[in-house]
Parts: C-alpha cells; sequence; structure tokens
C-alpha cells in the first residue's frame, strides 16, 4: 500500500481515538469532586467504551482501512472521485445525526454544572437531610448515587422499573399496589422507606423536568457537556467508517484477496478483532437503557433510548456477516460449524435477553466496580496487543509496494492470471501486487 494511506488513516483515526479520551477525561476533571464515577458507570457505553473498546476497534480495523483507502485510490474506476464522495456523505450524516441525538428534550445528569447539581437539595428542600425521609424528588446527584448503590447490591433491576406512560390504544391498567423502593424519592438503607408506582412517577417526572429546567438556563450547562455536543459527530463517524470499510472490503472480497495477499490474513483478523470489540457498544447501551429506567421511568426516554434496540438488532446482523465471510474460507465444517454457532448465541441472547442484560448492568454498566473496569481496561490492552502482534508478524513489506520483480516491461500491461482462493492463502502472495 502506499504510504500515504497509512499517513492519512493514522491521521484521521489518531485524531478520533483524542476525541474518545477527551470526552471521558473532561467529565473525571470537571465531576472530580461530585460523583464523576458513578456518572462514568451509568453512562459506560460513552464513557467507558469509546476509550478502551473503542480505541481497540479502531486499532484493529487500521490495517482494512489502509487496505481499503489504497485499492479505491488505486484500483478502482474513479476511485479518488468515489472515495472522496463517499467520505462526504459519511461526515453529512455524521453531523446531521449528532444534531438529531442533541435535540432531545431529555438531558444526562453530566449536563449540568457540578455546582449546579450541588446546590440542588431536592423537593422539599433538604428532604434528604433526615436520612430516611421520603422526598417528593430526590436530589439529582443523591438519585444518582441511590442507583449506583442499588446496581451494586442486585443483579437485575427490572423489578424495579415503573411504567408510568399509558398506551392511548390499550385500556389503561391501575397501578401495581405493591410498594417498591425509588431512587428518585428515598435514601437507600438497609429499611428503606417503599412507595407506590404512581409516587415514584410523580418524582421521576419531576426530577427528569428539574434537569430540563437547569440546561435552559445556559449558564448551568457543564463543560463536560459542551465537550460532548463537540465531538459527537466523531463517535458517528467512528461507526459508518467501520461499518462502510467493513461491508465494502467484504463487498470486494475477491479483489482484495487478488491485490492484498500477502497481509489478508492480518486485515481479516483485524476485521474479527474490530467487530468483537464493538460489540461492547450495544451491551453497554442496553445496560444504560434499564439503569435510565430506574432512575427516570418513561419520563426520561429520549432520542437514543428509542434507537438502542434497533441498533442492537443491526449490530447482531453485521457481526453474524462479518463472522460468516471470515469463515466461509476455512472449510466446509467450519464454516458450517459457525453458522450454527452464531444462529444458537443468537437463539440464547433472544430468550436469556433479560437476564443478560441484567449481568451487563452489574458488569459494565451502573452496577460496575472498580475491578471491573480495571479489567476491562486489561481486556482491551490485550485484545490491542494482540492486534499489534498480527499486525507485526509475517511479510513486513507494506502491502500493495510495488517491487522491481512485479513490475511488467514499461508501456506494456501487465499479466492478470485468475488466482485460486486457496492458492493465495498457501503461496501468501497475489499475481498482482499494485
Amino acid at each position: 500500500m502506499m504510504s500515504l494511506a497509512y499517513v492519512f488513516v493514522a491521521f484521521i483515526y489518531l485524531a478520533i481515538a483524542a476525541s474518545f479520551l477527551a470526552t471521558t477525561g473532561v467529565l473525571a476533571y470537571e465531576f472530580a469532586d461530585a460523583g464523576w464515577v458513578d456518572l462514568l458507570a451509568i453512562d459506560s457505553h460513552l464513557f467507558v467504551f469509546f476509550p478502551t473498546f473503542g480505541i481497540v476497534a479502531l486499532l484493529a480495523f487500521y490495517l482494512p482501512s489502509v487496505a481499503f483507502v489504497d485499492h479505491y485510490w488505486r484500483n478502482v474506476k474513479w476511485g479518488h472521485l468515489r472515495f472522496w464522495g463517499g467520505i462526504a456523505v459519511v461526515c453529512a450524516i455524521s453531523f446531521g445525526g449528532a444534531q438529531y441525538l442533541l435535540a432531545s428534550d431529555n438531558r444526562p445528569v453530566w449536563d449540568i454544572k457540578p455546582s449546579v447539581l450541588k446546590a440542588d437539595r431536592g423537593t422539599p428542600a433538604g428532604c434528604f437531610a433526615g436520612g430516611g425521609e421520603t422526598c417528593l424528588r430526590a436530589p439529582i446527584l443523591s438519585a444518582v448515587a441511590n442507583l449506583r448503590t442499588l446496581s451494586q447490591q442486585r443483579i437485575g433491576l427490572s423489578e424495579f422499573v415503573r411504567t408510568c406512560q399509558s398506551d392511548r390504544l390499550i385500556e389503561p391498567q391501575p397501578f401495581d399496589t405493591r410498594k417498591k423502593y425509588c431512587v428518585a424519592t428515598t435514601p437507600l438503607s438497609p429499611a428503606p422507606n417503599l412507595v407506590s408506582d404512581s409516587t415514584c412517577c410523580r418524582a421521576q417526572g419531576a426530577l427528569v423536568d428539574t434537569i430540563q429546567s437547569l440546561y435552559e438556563t445556559p449558564a448551568n450547562r457543564s463543560l463536560t457537556g459542551k465537550v460532548h455536543a463537540l465531538l459527537l459527530p466523531a463517535k458517528i463517524f467512528f461507526f459508518l467508517i467501520l461499518l462502510s470499510i467493513s461491508l465494502l472490503l467484504l463487498w470486494r472480497f475477491d479483489e482484495i484477496s487478488k491485490h492484498y495477499a500477502r497481509r489478508l490474513t492480518h486485515i481479516e483478523f483485524g476485521l474479527i478483532i474490530g467487530t468483537i470489540a464493538t460489540l461492547f457498544f450495544p451491551l453497554m447501551s442496553q445496560a444504560f437503557l434499564l439503569s435510565l429506567s430506574v432512575l427516570a421511568g418513561d419520563a426520561g426516554q429520549g432520542t437514543f433510548s428509542y434507537m438502542v434496540p434497533r441498533m442492537s438488532i443491526a449490530f447482531g446482523i453485521w457481526t453474524f456477516l462479518i463472522i460468516v465471510y471470515f469463515f466461509r474460507s476455512q472449510g466446509e465444517n467450519t464454516e458450517l460449524l459457525t453458522k450454527v454457532g452464531s444462529a444458537a448465541a443468537g437463539f440464547i441472547a433472544l430468550v436469556k435477553y433479560d437476564e443478560i442484560v441484567a449481568v451487563m448492568v452489574r458488569l459494565i454498566g451502573s452496577g460496575t466496580s472498580w475491578l471491573f473496569l480495571a479489567a476491562l481496561a486489561a481486556l482491551a490492552l490485550l485484545a490491542a496487543l494482540l492486534t499489534m502482534r498480527q499486525m507485526a508478524k509475517g511479510d513486513q513489506s507494506p502491502i500493495g509496494a510495488k517491487r522491481i520483480s512485479d513490475d511488467p516491461p514499461f508501456g506494456t500491461a501487465p499479466i492478470v492470471k485468475a488466482p485460486v482462493a486457496g492458492a493465495i492463502r498457501a503461496e501468501g502472495r497475489s499475481d498482482i501486487d499494485a
């Protein structure tokens, strides 16, 4: 591959990685004395995934991305025009998607300055001071702390989710008469006051309204929220680029096999590792959705909340396609086992969906601990090291770099042979090395 393709992709991916680190770093700095770990855990899909597995995915997709760029610049008709046109479309969708998400009326807690959040005393003011009193609305940071403590004490929060809004097409049912603990009203203690669904729903609605009211004053908005809004397009760009590159590489698999045979194994390895790494995003997003439902109920559901189920299905389909295409060249038996295993995994995930989400909340969501966060970081580091080790193995010459022996005589066209897929892997090189 041309050195220019290496430099171009490295520059883009380093900028994206820096944006991942920046958002989490600003949160840790700004909310250092206002429960930043609680906020990080609840929104782990933003503040944990991107600085860990997001960077792993970038590293894993680096070589496939270089192959993609080089192939379009050198081997595809009108490749430069189609490449830059595609980049322009992806950028436009990224910025448009970011504005769409940011237009949601429901704001996250970390959109408000820490000083403003710490000044909030709940309704009525100071109701938490007694330690066990039930509030009409708990202080915002206290409600967040309640949620995190509850998540760490239990595996499964679905029983604390209240359905506060009725469907206009279905006859409304009375609220559940059983009283339950509500993070938005009561301090969590060994024997907390339990409240009805209607009381908790009112408190959750008041909590969401208070956050929205505070956000409407520009002076109350946090630096973290501003940085997130500024860098959100980079996160959307990241997913769109990874999706586009992986699907286009699969579409042009035969061409990639022919032109970049000497590093084909490395490219495929990167696709697999990168795709698996991105699966943590929908898992963390599902955990966030359940935690948000316990904290804010129906009133807290925003644009992203409605996207999560559809997004999870899309990620599952994408992963299935990548795995099947990867193993199709490993033999019929291996391919069959892969398809059966993928189908079985999908079936188990569908049947045991609630249990899986409950575990995700405890391990990588609002209930996570420093131990689990350290384990996630270690797993991400291991994946990164394996990726770099794989990239360093085998033929060290840049893919696509012309060798004197490969060049046809001046003024003549190269002779193109139709390589056999198995021969390409066995020989580790292609008939065309351009």
